[in-house]
């Protein structure tokens, strides 16, 4: 029998009584308290990296499935970094995040053909016209003031 393990009885080996002994009790409750420290944490690790695990993958499974939605909303986000930017009056800047914007549809519409997603392209088609005609909209206007 090993340290800490319970004679048919119930109570604890010989071994486990050696090593209580050698801590300075002679009762079970510390073997039950060290055993639950030990089993709680190792729940806890495993609890960890199995949620890790499982978030990432479903994470990484749904973006690798649905990469055009991806490519369409950091797309959109950069735009309305710039459309913030139009409405700061800070037109160079405005320029420059709605630029990235349109470089970022572009690049995932060409992947989408490659791809043959078609309606990945196609919605990246409809993106790319809504930000340019935005763009030019909000340059006239500026250019009237």
């Amino acid at each position: 029998m090993k340290a800490g393990e319970l004679t048919p009885s119930g109570q604890p080996s010989s071994m486990a009584r050696g090593v209580l002994r050698s801590h300075g009790s002679d009762s079970v409750g510390l073997i039950g308290s060290e055993c639950y420290r030990d089993i709680s944490t190792i729940i806890r690790e495993g609890t960890k990296q199995l949620y890790n695990h499982f978030i990432m993958g479903v994470f990484s499974d749904f973006a690798a499935k649905h990469w055009v939605l991806g490519g369409i909303a950091v797309s959109l986000l950069w735009f309305v970094a710039g459309k913030q930017s139009v409405s700061n009056r800070r037109s160079d800047a405005a320029a420059l995040w709605q630029s990235v914007a349109v470089l970022i549809v572009i690049i995932m519409s060409g992947w989408a053909l490659a791809e043959r997603e078609w309606l990945g392209l196609a919605a990246g088609i409809v993106v790319l016209y809504l930000e340019v005609r935005s763009m030019r909209r909000s340059t006239l206007k500026i250019k009237s003031q």
